[in-house]
This record gives C-alpha cells, sequence and structure tokens, in this order.
C-alpha cells in the first residue's frame, strides 16, 4: 500500500504534547468545586449535626415510636425503615 503524509490515529495517540510554561492559575478550581479548607470545615460541622440528628431520631423512635408498634403489633414497621 501507499503510505500518506497524514498521521494515523495510533501515531496521534503517542506523539509528545507540549505543556506551555505559563498555565493559567488553579487556585478557583478547588474554591467552587467547595474542596478548600474553608468548606471541609463546614462539611465537618454539618456532618457532626447530622449525626447528632440521626441518633436523636433513633433515640426518639426506640422510646416513643418502637412501644407503640408493639402494642399494636406493627413489628413489620421497624424493619421496613430502619433495619
Amino acid at each position: 500500500g501507499e503510505e500518506s503524509a497524514e498521521s494515523t490515529p495510533e501515531e496521534e495517540l503517542t506523539q509528545e504534547i507540549e505543556i506551555p510554561e505559563n498555565l493559567r492559575p488553579r487556585d478557583h478550581i478547588n474554591q467552587i468545586l467547595k474542596l478548600d479548607q474553608d468548606n471541609e470545615i463546614k462539611e465537618a460541622a454539618i456532618e457532626k449535626a447530622a449525626d447528632i440528628v440521626l441518633k436523636e431520631l433513633k433515640r426518639l423512635y426506640d422510646t416513643a415510636i418502637k412501644p407503640l408498634e408493639t402494642v399494636y403489633k406493627y413489628r413489620d414497621l421497624s424493619n421496613r425503615h430502619f433495619g
């Protein structure tokens, strides 16, 4: 066969890429994606608060709702939602 002057897709994948020296600043990316230190602290606080609320809901369920399920024989409710 006849060789063409154009490169094949395989050759394009193996060509070396020149990376420019003066790249754009990337500092804003973490801030936009909320990956910076400030948001990490906020996320930890929210996670802690959510954990406290969920534990309180579980306690409330165990003390107030579960006894009613027993009295009214609705045992399947706890398995469905809080297994």
